[in-house]
């Protein structure tokens, strides 16, 4: 999910794109989730990179928490929205679920 606000900001020659995502447990047992950029995230694009504070979470059983992850590269290497996946792993299972995003510039 895109944060409020500006759809992106330019600092230094860098297009940001700030975005929230609401991870949920919906089990009775506490679970632990790897947060990662999808191995074909904005794949022919040079020069991106991703911010991503916690890149292991656990949840409490029927917990929640908000994330903020961010996505980056040149403004010159930047041509048209894309769209691009997050991917969520479930450390017990191995499951991965992705979570469509777009990337946004000027």
């Amino acid at each position: 999910m895109r944060s409020q606000g500006m759809p992106y900001t330019i600092d230094g020659g860098q297009i940001r794109n700030l975005y929230t995502m609401h991870l949920q447990n919906k089990t009775d047992e506490t679970q632990v989730y790897f947060i990662a950029p999808a191995d074909d995230a904005l794949a022919g694009y040079d020069g991106v990179d991703y911010i991503i504070p916690q890149p292991r979470i656990e949840l409490p059983p029927l917990g929640d928490q908000q994330l903020t992850l961010f996505a980056m590269m040149p403004k010159s290497n930047y041509s048209l929205p894309e769209d691009f996946h997050f991917a969520f792993t479930d450390s017990a299972t191995g499951v991965v679920q992705k979570s469509k995003v777009r990337f946004r510039g000027p």
